[in-house]
């Protein structure tokens, strides 16, 4: 009797266990990119170069727009900086300006770094990374070439730069381990090719950025460094796992090219999941950054990513990959695809009529289609800036809308030459009375202007909208 018992106490501890044990990642294919080869293709790094763009913007006015601490260290090196008494052509150049740091990073990227910081690389830059980061050609004729010459020379930068190197390589030995591990399980579980990211990725050590900060350039790579994919992230001493900000920086690589392929099926999902922009995020971006959260806290097995923004499905994400997922099978494009479709509940209509087809052929081909308009007609509601360059706009109206007066000629979009920019029309009419969403067919273009039109939207008892109105709104840099 005592022996049944004993049995039965040990059950129910392994069943405690297993019920408070994180979730056991999937396992890998042992047969894929080995630990030397995922070494070889990954390299966390100390660069002089970004370490000097970060002292010059920290000593000319840059302070934390997000509340995120600093780590000491980056006081440390403030307090040198101050104690040199540098009289630079302009002491607050970072002010001044009135530039994000992704100003200057963009600009260390097609330079070559110390000590000239000479643009060589700006004219490899093709079409659509000239449009889509428009401020470059801004960045690359303004002074700041000159003016990080003469900050690394006055401040003996080489110097400085060598004084703090034990600091950064502890940090790199810190997280090399942590790092390594989960790059190599998200590459095995899913199949990944390292061609994608450009063969080379490099993630810089950077104590001069707000503790826990990670970014990454996944249009832009690192010419200086031989064309590699760049990451960098702030380290964070409270934080004993900051392997999973490579992971995280990393994914965005692969994750966003999908999603751009898949671009019908992110609209459902996101009209499905009534997600919308928050924060610095676009709604595309908002789902990009779902599955990268989620798939960051994998090789961990347990979901850690909660904060001040919500990501609705990203914890559903998470858990949908341990109970539908197939590493033996299937690789990321069929994980994100099986994802997007598990979580689309509705099904959604697009609204197409035959004039506004030709309208959007004319859009995305050769030939533009004009919309001519006189904006003494209209009401002007205040204008928008900083719109995403993938914003949809939403149209709430409490009438039972005739579908045939959602077209090009009653609600549109053009450009600052009154060209119409295609979109496409989603239509709600269960939400609020009617609701109209506008997708854009194709991204806006960086930095340029445009107007949404309305007039002459209708009821289907004859009702109309009493006020055409237009509102401009101008498209955000990068």
């Amino acid at each position: 009797m005592k022996i049944k018992e004993t049995w039965k106490y040990l059950l129910l501890l392994v069943c405690l266990a297993l019920c408070l044990s994180p979730v056991l990642p999937v396992k890998a294919d042992e047969d894929q990119l080995d630990r030397q080869a995922i070494e070889e293709l990954f390299s966390l790094e100390y660069d002089e170069g970004m370490f000097t763009v970060y002292a010059f913007i920290n000593f000319t006015g840059f302070k934390d727009n997000n509340g995120m601490p600093f780590s000491s260290i980056r006081q440390n090196i403030r307090n040198d900086l101050e104690k040199m008494n540098l009289h630079l052509k302009d002491n607050q150049y970072y002010l001044n300006q009135g530039q994000e740091a992704f100003w200057y990073q963009g600009y260390l990227m097609v330079s070559n770094g110390p000590p000239l910081f000479e643009a060589v690389y700006f004219d490899q830059l093709d079409e659509n990374q000239l449009n889509n980061m428009g401020f470059l050609s801004e960045v690359v004729r303004s002074d700041l070439r000159s003016c990080l010459a003469e900050f690394y020379e006055k401040a003996d930068i080489a110097s400085l730069y060598e004084k703090y190197r034990p600091d950064y390589e502890a940090e790199i030995a810190r997280v090399r381990e942590s790092t390594y591990e989960k790059i190599e399980y998200v590459y095995k579980v899913f199949h990944l090719d390292p061609k994608e990211a450009r063969g080379k990725v490099v993630m810089d050590v950077n104590y001069l950025l707000e503790m826990g900060r990670a970014e990454t350039w996944p249009d832009l790579p690192d010419y200086r460094r031989g064309g590699a994919t760049w990451l960098q992230f702030g380290p964070n001493p409270m934080n004993r796992d900051d392997g999973s900000s490579a992971v995280h920086e990393l994914m965005h690589t692969y994750v966003n090219p999908l999603l751009a392929k898949h671009k019908s099926k992110v609209n459902n999902f996101v009209l499905s999941n009534g997600i919308m922009s928050a924060g610095p995020y676009s709604t595309h971006q908002m789902v990009e950054e779902i599955f990268v959260r989620a798939i960051e806290c994998l090789p961990a097995g347990r979901y850690v990513n909660y904060d001040t923004i919500n990501f609705p499905r990203s914890k559903d994400i998470f858990d949908f990959f341990f109970s539908d997922f197939d590493p033996a099978t299937e690789n990321l494009e069929t994980f994100i695809l099986k994802a997007l479709d598990a979580f689309t509940s509705q099904e959604i209509k697009d609204v197409y009529q035959a004039g506004y087809d030709k309208g959007l052929a004319q859009g995305l081909g050769s030939q533009e289609a004009s919309a001519p308009e006189d904006r003494g007609l209209y009401k002007t509601w205040p204008s928008v800036d900083q719109v995403p360059l993938d914003k949809v706009w939403i149209l709430t109206v409490h009438l039972d809308l005739d579908l045939d007066s959602i077209r090009e000629k009653n609600l549109f979009i053009t450009d600052a030459t009154g060209v119409i920019h295609p979109v496409f029309y989603v239509v709600d009419q269960e939400v609020s009375g009617s609701q109209v969403r506008l997708l854009p067919a194709r991204d806006y273009r960086t930095g340029e202007t445009y107007t949404l039109w309305i007039k002459d939207i209708k009821a289907n008892n004859g009702k109309s909208l009493s006020q055409w109105t237009l509102m401009d709104f101008s498209i955000q840099r990068p």
